[in-house]
């Protein structure tokens, strides 16, 4: 039996570019809530 790593690590990549196309817009968001809040608090905090 032949195992093919250039096969393996072709889908590997694909899945992965797959995985992350749909899951950075998910973290943009988060991200950007979290710093929102976070610079919100300052600005209340600053007055």
């Amino acid at each position: 039996m032949t195992v093919s790593y250039a096969d393996a690590v072709t889908e590997i990549t694909t899945q992965l570019g797959t995985a992350l196309t749909a899951g950075l817009p998910i973290w943009g968001t988060i991200l950007g809530v979290v710093i929102g809040i976070g610079f919100f608090k300052m600005l209340v905090r600053s007055h």
